[in-house]
């Protein structure tokens, strides 16, 4: 059975980065966040992840890397030559092009040392690095979009995490996994109706998906902008969004994402800041 993170992961790795400079910045992360060992540039039981790093480096640098291993372990390798052009790529401070090169070096820096808790455990992301200053310099980038974080030294390594789950939420769908993000605001959702009469109404069944769950908030949250008046102050695009998700309250966002014209995270972002601003309101 796929744990967790693998599962994230997945949906991180259908995201495509469209321009050069946002493949370089992803290739330039899944290096430095990678996790070696004396024969090899990084280790990963998905063959899946495997075989992208593989295919992500080689889209935007000239490393040639080697995939060797089985069901249990993947590992790559690289020549020498090739290991001093990474070195090289370290030295490289001035990445970040346009403003889609961050969110795509903030996935690479998942993909290569990240881990996620399934939010019905608990709510926890976690960034591992080689150094502290490549760490640090992941928090700050992070903090560009309000997500905080705490960094420690955990066995000679620099680990970065955060337990906020509004944050993670917004992570997940910088990355990309707007799935893994409605999942997480879902779980939340179903741990509140344990202990919110008024919410228990608004479920036609005990066993509601997580996914069902992020919908009712978001329709929830847009019924109350209704209620206010507060819908006629909404930019167009947010109006949009509210006018249509309260018209197709049960249609999943993937497809009301295609009806709209729109990507799925896209869609996903709006409806987050709707939730942002009825709370505003409340």
């Amino acid at each position: 059975m796929m744990n967790y993170t693998n599962k994230v992961k997945n949906e991180i790795m259908e995201h495509k980065q469209k321009a050069f400079c946002c493949k370089y910045s992803l290739s330039v992360s899944l290096l430095l966040f990678s996790k070696g060992s004396a024969d090899a540039v990084f280790t990963t039981d998905s063959e899946a992840l495997a075989k992208y790093y593989i295919s992500a480096i080689r889209r935007s640098t000239d490393i040639s890397l080697m995939l060797a291993g089985n069901a249990v372990k993947w590992r790559i390798s690289a020549l020498q030559t090739d290991i001093k052009k990474i070195s090289k790529i370290f030295k490289n401070k001035n990445i970040i092009k346009c403003d889609n090169c961050t969110p795509a070096y903030i996935s690479g820096a998942f993909l290569a040392g990240g881990i996620i808790s399934d939010p019905e455990r608990e709510y926890k992301i976690e960034f591992t690095g080689n150094s502290e200053e490549t760490v640090f310099d992941l928090l700050l980038k992070l903090k560009n979009f309000n997500i905080n974080g705490k960094i420690i030294d955990r066995k000679n390594q620099f680990v970065l995490y955060i337990k906020n789950s509004d944050e993670i939420e917004d992570l997940l769908t910088i990355m990309g996994a707007s799935e893994a993000s409605l999942d997480y605001m879902g779980v939340k959702v179903i741990k509140d109706v344990r202990n919110n009469t008024n919410r228990k109404n608004n479920f036609e069944t005990a066993n509601i998906s997580r996914t069902s769950a992020a919908a009712i908030v978001q329709v929830e949250a847009i019924n109350k902008l209704f209620k206010n008046k507060k819908i006629r102050n909404l930019p167009q695009p947010l109006k949009e969004a509210a006018i249509m998700r309260k018209k197709h309250k049960d249609m999943p966002l993937s497809e009301l994402s295609i009806k709209m014209g729109l990507s799925r995270a896209g869609l996903h972002h709006r409806l987050r800041k709707i939730i942002e601003i009825a709370k505003e309101n409340n």
